[in-house]
């Protein structure tokens, strides 16, 4: 793929990507940034007046269009400009017009012949451009480098101990910082195993296939996820069976193995502030949520809790990498880089 696109478009253009999560995401940023080109990744659930926002001021060359509900794709396809050279992914919508992933890997020259021949990327150049929710205006797109992609992923690789052995299930959206960071950038720097929940159907039975070792998740989840457990068995029953000895110990696990959260060991929770209550009962639970909090503009790298140094209603110690080479995509830099 890195091929087809260094033969299609010039050095260091934006390419976008609209789609779930899923491993063709993956493998096209890094084909992306293989033929020296920069990442504009879309929310699959943008209205067609942002969608028509974002492609103008980031003027991507060419579009990949992946897993996307019908309805979601309905709503974008008309703002994405027609001359662009769309390729779409498996799975993407049956109405998406554009060239298949498998007949463009089969024509596609490969960029390298072994591994040991890839293309390398300054670390100071730009890799992605990540465009914020838009909650208070227009959204603003975040230039990311290469160097500020690293050293985030490093330092929470050290931080955790995160390895090859270690598998994480991605559902949080990839096209925004938090799930980019976590199951593509660490992955790649650890070796670390990435299960895609196929969808919010699924997700119970995603959880189960994967049994993760590392899960983040936000506040709400957190609470779902306890309310499912009550809506079985009343919180009065279950603090009852968590103070028998042998017994509480046994329910504990049990509780722990049917949300498919048995197997972690690091359990994060961000975005927004989680209640004192819900920390108490899952730590009771045998499972310690550490709280995060970062922004687009630090790679969601910059405050928290570290494991046996929780407190309640606070966000955690400053992390221990300095970022460097970010910066705000306003309008007098994307003129200065088109």
């Amino acid at each position: 793929m890195a091929g087809y696109i260094k033969k299609n478009v010039k050095k260091g253009s934006r390419i976008a990507v609209i789609s779930k999560n899923c491993a063709e995401f993956i493998i096209c940023e890094i084909a992306i940034w293989m033929a020296d080109c920069v990442t504009v990744a879309l929310f699959p659930n943008l209205n067609e007046s942002t969608t028509k926002f974002i492609f103008e001021h980031s003027d991507p060359k060419m579009v990949f269009i992946g897993k996307l509900e019908e309805p979601c794709w309905q709503e974008m396809k008309g703002a994405i400009p027609s001359k662009l050279d769309c390729v779409k992914f498996p799975l993407s919508p049956d109405s998406c017009d554009g060239k298949k992933w498998e007949d463009v890997l089969k024509s596609s020259e490969p960029i390298c012949k072994s591994v040991e021949d890839a293309p390398t990327r300054a670390k100071e150049s730009d890799a992605i451009i990540v465009y914020t929710s838009g909650s208070t205006g227009q959204p603003k797109g975040v230039v990311h480098t290469f160097e500020s992609l690293t050293a985030p992923s490093k330092g929470i690789i050290n931080l955790h101990n995160i390895t090859n052995e270690d598998r994480y299930l991605s559902y949080l959206p990839i096209a925004h910082v938090m799930d980019r960071f976590i199951a593509e950038c660490v992955s790649m720097c650890s070796g670390m195993h990435i299960y895609f929940a196929e969808s919010l159907k699924t997700f119970k039975d995603d959880l189960q296939r994967c049994r993760p070792t590392l899960f983040v998740s936000v506040p709400r989840l957190w609470l779902k996820f306890q309310l499912g457990i009550f809506s079985k068995v009343s919180p009065g029953t279950l603090n009852f069976l968590f103070m028998i000895p042998c017994i509480g110990t046994f329910v504990k696990g049990k509780l722990l193995e049917a949300l498919g959260l048995d197997q972690v060991r690091f359990a994060g929770s961000g975005s927004a502030p989680i209640p004192a209550e819900l920390l108490t009962w899952y730590n009771e639970l045998g499972l310690q949520l550490l709280e995060g909090y970062g922004m687009s503009e630090n790679f969601c790298y910059s405050h928290t809790t570290h494991p046996g140094k929780a407190k309640f209603g606070f966000i955690g110690q400053p992390v221990s990498v300095c970022l460097r080479g970010f910066e705000i995509f306003s309008s007098d830099y994307c003129s200065r880089i088109s």
